[in-house]
């Protein structure tokens, strides 16, 4: 129907019942990428478990800063599991790309810049650099606005500035990644939320 991948979207605590039918999938002979579009907090085992079924990972990577983890997203060891958790995904796939150049095959790993976090973004991608290399993709969102409790937490309570913005895209550039995606400023609207009411 023109579809160009089938996406599990924060798919890890169902993962027992979503293996089966990957497997079935693949034993079938599907032809679309399955792609597995998760938080980031996975354990190596249960990558693992997904080796041959998932055509391209799509993990969030956070913080390279565990008291940030902590404090924000009650994720304690964030970091360590992480930068493990990428490993094993990059070794699971390789990226390919079908005569359209849309990937078949890969993987892309998301970061939210947020206000007054610049050195644990830096930390992000240091961390990638240092774990894979800096070939991966990346996609380097600036799309962060203050939602919620958000509204009670002094240090989240802004946007992004430019100066944090750009400090961290020249970061990117330093360490000499040039696969992905990076959203501009524009980006850190509530267009961007679904209504989840």
């Amino acid at each position: 129907m023109g579809a160009h991948n089938i996406n599990f979207v924060t798919p890890t605590p169902h993962q027992e019942k979503i293996e089966p039918v990957l497997k079935k999938l693949k034993k079938q002979g599907f032809g679309l990428p399955l792609v597995w579009n998760c938080g980031g907090y996975e354990t190596v085992e249960s990558i693992k478990r997904l080796h041959g079924l998932v055509d391209i990972y799509l993990p969030d990577f956070k913080y390279s800063d565990n008291e940030l983890a902590v404090k924000y997203s009650s994720a304690p060891g964030y970091f360590p599991n992480i930068v493990d958790v990428i490993r094993e995904m990059k070794g699971q796939v390789s990226d390919t790309f079908d005569a359209d150049n849309l990937m078949k095959q890969g993987l892309i790993i998301r970061h939210l810049i947020l206000p007054g976090a610049v050195e644990n973004s830096l930390g992000v991608l240091n961390a990638i650099e240092q774990s894979i290399g800096n070939k991966v993709f990346i996609s380097l969102m600036s799309q962060y606005y203050p939602a919620h409790k958000a509204f009670e937490c002094t240090e989240l309570n802004k946007k992004l500035s430019p100066a944090e913005y750009e400090a961290v895209l020249e970061h990117l550039e330093k360490l000499g990644f040039e696969n992905g995606f990076v959203q501009g400023l524009d980006s850190a609207n509530s267009e961007y939320t679904p209504d989840f009411k």
